[in-house]
């Protein structure tokens, strides 16, 4: 059961009987019966949710103005603004208890009840609750993103360590091969950025790499790579990069 959810769902309400109107808490006490008698059903949770709506939908259908002793608009009330249950047609209950199994919709009209009637502090304590719950879980969710960071950052440090140690040819090939940082080194070598030697070195290792991911002939070659292709083999003779 999702407590948390339940009670900052009620409180978001800050619903009161003055809202509903006079005398209504009565009212209240009416949909509180009509829930426990769905309560005690033996049903599985999904028919009694559906029960629920049902009984909340009859409330709508009565042309009398009283219900049991109470307004039937007050009733209507409750209704609507705690289940979100507009008219006698409507078939979901709000956005924000949808999800709500029938357990959790019984507490959540338990709190939202208690807080209507003016149970100050049955409110203080839930929010109080609540609030002191959000801090904990705030500072957890903050560890995690920070142990997260540290992780990453220690990963990225001993990836660069591991590349400053190799060899220049084989940083390339991890690169472009693992890192698949192909095209920004085939830029690199559009630039003129390598001497001749290791240009054909690069060239070499770019054409492995495209052949082994069918980028060198095939359905995956575009009109872009045929150019990166043909600039390959303008700087490299064929013989040699073979």
């Amino acid at each position: 059961m999702q407590k948390e959810k339940i009670l900052f769902t009620a409180i978001s309400k800050n619903l009161s009987i003055k809202q509903i109107g006079e005398n209504s808490s009565t009212s209240f006490k009416v949909v509180h019966e009509c829930i426990d008698m769905i309560y005690i059903t033996k049903i599985d949770e999904e028919t009694k949710k559906k029960k629920l709506i049902s009984c909340l939908q009859s409330f709508w259908r009565g042309k009398s103005k009283y219900v049991s002793g109470c307004k039937r608009e007050q009733i209507r009330k409750i209704a609507k603004l705690v289940f979100g249950i507009e008219n006698e047609n409507w078939q979901s209950l709000c956005q924000e208890i949808n999800n709500f199994t029938f357990q959790e919709l019984y507490l959540y009209y338990y709190y939202i009840e208690q807080i209507a009637r003016g149970d100050k502090k049955l409110y203080e304590i839930i929010l109080k609750n609540y609030k002191e719950k959000q801090k904990i879980n705030e500072e957890k969710r903050k560890e995690k993103r920070e142990e997260k960071q540290k992780e990453k950052e220690k990963l990225e440090q001993e990836k660069q360590e591991k590349l400053e140690k190799m060899s220049k040819e084989a940083r390339w090939e991890h690169e472009i091969c693992k890192m698949g940082q192909d095209k920004n080194y085939f830029q690199r070598l559009c630039n003129n950025e390598f001497d001749d030697t290791d240009i054909i070195k690069v060239a070499k290792v770019l054409k492995q790499y495209w052949k082994d991911n069918k980028m060198w002939e095939g359905n995956k070659v575009n009109k872009k790579q045929t150019e990166r292709i043909k600039r390959i083999k303008d700087i490299v003779p064929e013989e040699i990069v073979n």
